[in-house]
């Protein structure tokens, strides 16, 4: 189009005549690039967002009834937090958060975010899993559910929680934790004198021992902030995917 246009006013000049705006006008210019929205914005929690099994099986458990009791000294009653099915059909996403995610996205690094349980009495960081780390979870899990290690649903559901908290509590009240420590899974060290394997555990097992000492009222809220951030999470995936978040409603196609 430019090399159009430039033709066209070089044969005018050439040919002696004048150049009027309208020369300019007959091509095409090109489309306005729209501004992201500004502030606050609410989006419906996509699909995506519930479909993650461990955020589902760690909910279980001790993550029920009977932890919203021992809870009520410090949340207020008629507050169902460990209810996955109780959770707000409809995510806030701050501006802040929407640019954190893009930059995550971008440099490759983790998404952080912050949470506050208790008027503010605790505060902290969630981040989001590596694939790696996702993987080394489940196959952990399995091996000690097939080893009877893990005996009840409960026994269950909490180590899960535990090892979900160990991978994904970045800060709480200014502790620092780091992310799931290597080798992320077994490792065989040959056999012994006997001829029995020798296996070495993952090396971020003892992660998971702070979060288990760890009562069940925090335990439980915290866990209850690792749902809302995964679905704030999947919320921006889907949104990001389609343009809804970066720029206009009446700017997006249906």
């Amino acid at each position: 189009m430019a090399e159009d246009l430039q033709k066209k006013l070089k044969d005018k000049l050439q040919g002696g005549q004048g150049i009027s705006s309208s020369d300019v006008a007959d091509f095409e210019r090109p489309a306005e690039v729209a501004e992201p929205i500004k502030g606050d914005l609410k989006a419906k929690v996509p699909v995506e967002a519930d479909e993650d099994d461990m955020i589902k099986e760690a909910a279980k458990g001790d993550a029920g009834p009977r932890i919203n009791k021992a809870a009520e000294r410090v949340i207020p009653a008629g507050n169902p937090l460990y209810d996955p099915s109780a959770l707000p059909d409809e995510v806030t996403i701050t501006e802040e958060e929407r640019n954190k995610f893009l930059e995550a996205i971008v440099t490759g690094e983790r998404l952080e975010l912050p949470f506050s349980l208790f008027n503010g009495k605790i505060k902290g960081k969630m981040r989001s899993r590596s694939q790696k780390e996702s993987t080394a979870i489940v196959t952990q899990l399995n091996h000690e559910a097939t080893g009877e290690k893990l005996e009840t649903a409960l026994e269950y559901s909490t180590r899960l929680r535990n090892m979900m908290l160990a991978a994904q509590v970045a800060e709480l009240n200014g502790r620092q934790f780091s992310v799931l420590m290597g080798p992320l899974h077994s490792v065989s060290q040959g056999k012994d004198e006997n001829g029995k394997e020798i296996i070495d555990p993952p090396g971020w097992l003892g992660q998971i021992e702070y979060w288990e000492e760890t009562h069940e009222g925090l335990a439980g809220a915290l866990y209850h902030e690792l749902q809302i951030f995964e679905r704030k999470y999947w919320t921006m995936v889907k949104n990001a995917a389609d343009q809804d978040f970066w720029v206009p409603a009446e700017s997006t196609s249906e």
